[in-house]
């Protein structure tokens, strides 16, 4: 064999292996993130959810932690939230509130801190900061301040 006859060989191996591997991992991860949020929003439908941040889901009547069917749910009555934004230093990284690991690239960004607090509650979230990240968080805050004062969310 020549070795254009080598170089064409592998490269076809090579676009070969690119299609019979890559690309249906790709489809099917494709799938299983399509399928999620569509059952993530079938919950959040049956739910009466009004708003979500961070996996913390607000409804008329009560704050629930996450998705799961055991999902902690926290009566809005009496809660408060604040946002903080964060620049992370070499001596004091972001504190982990999330289930997101923090990364060595997100070590040096900004990051959006929520703190809801109430009775028998006190929940910390961190998100790396992005274009929208601080406004969502700042509008699920006032929400809950809102609902917390009068123990209901009125949706317009």
């Amino acid at each position: 064999m020549t070795a254009q006859a080598v170089v064409a060989t592998q490269s076809v191996v090579g676009v070969l292996y690119f299609l019979i591997i890559v690309v249906p991992a790709l489809i099917g991860m494709g799938i299983y993130y399509g399928l999620r949020g569509i059952e993530r929003s079938l919950r959040d439908r049956r739910a009466g959810v009004v708003e979500e941040w961070s996996e913390l889901r607000l409804t008329k009547t009560e704050l629930i932690e996450g998705y799961k069917k055991n999902a902690l749910r926290h009566p809005l009555n009496g809660l408060s939230a604040k946002v903080e934004v964060i620049k992370p230093s070499a001596d004091q990284p972001v504190p982990q509130g999330s289930d997101e690991p923090i990364t060595r690239r997100d070590e040096t960004r900004f990051h959006v801190r929520l703190t809801v607090e109430g009775p028998h509650t006190a929940i910390v979230r961190n998100e790396t900061m992005y274009a929208d990240t601080e406004g969502k968080a700042r509008d699920f805050a006032a929400h809950v301040d809102l609902a917390g004062r009068s123990g209901t969310l009125e949706v317009a």
